[in-house]
């Protein structure tokens, strides 16, 4: 398995759509192509001069293609989901059988993705499929993923959104049951989950220092 950094232009995505709306950068979480030929992406985005309506309502007015739903984390903190009709990144990911294990994205189309991927081969696959669009992708940096001691890729992605949506901040942004709906899994298989992956990360921690 090998985990990769790269950066291309895509101006027409839903991202680019959602920063040039809100004028900051935006965090994808999810990326993954529909039955239907298009793409659904989970995107968050920190706005502090307009709430979940004011944005919801801007991007219905501003954008031509795909549709937003608008979810409110925390003041100035949103949660967005899109379906796009055609979304060249999230098909290029599955045919590739990569994953996204972090993406970025601002007004001018640039997009900064970490993608893990199954070998060599599977990475210059998506890089081939990725330029079919017409974007020219720069490979930054590819490694091997870490040793299995660390956490597998599923536990890395749930302890990531647990994270990324407010389960560990104080007050909470997100309960267990929230995240376990999200994810289709029940409050007790979650908090399982959490907690293995917890202790991965501290029994890491420890050895780092000795």
């Amino acid at each position: 398995m090998m985990i990769a950094k790269l950066s291309f232009v895509m101006p027409c995505s839903p991202v680019a759509q959602l920063s040039k709306a809100t004028g900051h950068g935006v965090t994808v979480m999810r990326c993954v192509p529909s039955n239907k030929g298009g793409g659904q992406s989970l995107m968050k985005v920190e706005s502090d001069d307009m709430d979940s309506v004011m944005l919801a309502d801007k991007l219905g007015k501003e954008t031509t293609t795909g549709s937003f739903k608008v979810t409110n984390l925390a003041p100035g903190r949103h949660l967005v989901t899109a379906e796009h009709p055609t979304c060249e990144a999230c098909r290029a990911l599955a045919e590739a059988r990569c994953f996204l294990e972090e993406g970025h994205g601002d007004e001018d189309g640039l997009m900064r993705w970490t993608v893990i991927a199954p070998g060599q081969g599977a990475l210059r696959e998506l890089k081939d499929l990725l330029e079919k669009g017409g974007t020219k992708v720069v490979l930054e940096s590819v490694r091997q993923l870490r040793s299995e001691r660390e956490l597998t890729l599923h536990q890395e992605k749930v302890i990531k959104l647990a994270f990324d949506l407010g389960y560990y901040d104080i007050p909470r942004r997100i309960d267990l049951a929230k995240l376990g709906k999200m994810l289709g899994v029940s409050k007790p298989t979650l908090d399982i989950m959490l907690r293995r992956a917890q202790r991965k990360v501290l029994a890491s921690f420890l050895r780092a220092e000795g």
